[in-house]
């Protein structure tokens, strides 16, 4: 890899160079083979951060909407019936 760039920069640091060409190497051969382990671990992943939006308890975007709209309406009538109670007292 550093045969290919900024040689001569590299040729004053030939430890640098051998240390890149081995980290770049290294890199790339595991990038090449994934183990079973970390494939499967990625399918669990991306199961994992899958939403099922047909089930049954999902909440979609309207609902969420409707919802919101009415504990926001609820907390509003606490706050003006505390606020009635404290004017009658």
């Amino acid at each position: 890899m550093s045969h290919r760039c900024m040689v001569h920069e590299l040729q004053r640091f030939p430890v640098l160079r051998k240390r890149i060409d081995d980290v770049t190497g290294i890199f790339l051969r595991e990038g090449l083979q994934p183990s079973s382990e970390m494939m499967i671990g990625h399918i669990v992943d991306m199961e994992m951060d899958y939403i099922n939006s047909s089930h049954p308890n999902f909440i979609g975007g309207s609902k969420v909407v409707k919802i919101a709209m009415m504990q926001v309406k609820s907390s509003k009538d606490v706050i003006v019936q505390k606020h009635k109670d404290v004017a009658e007292t």
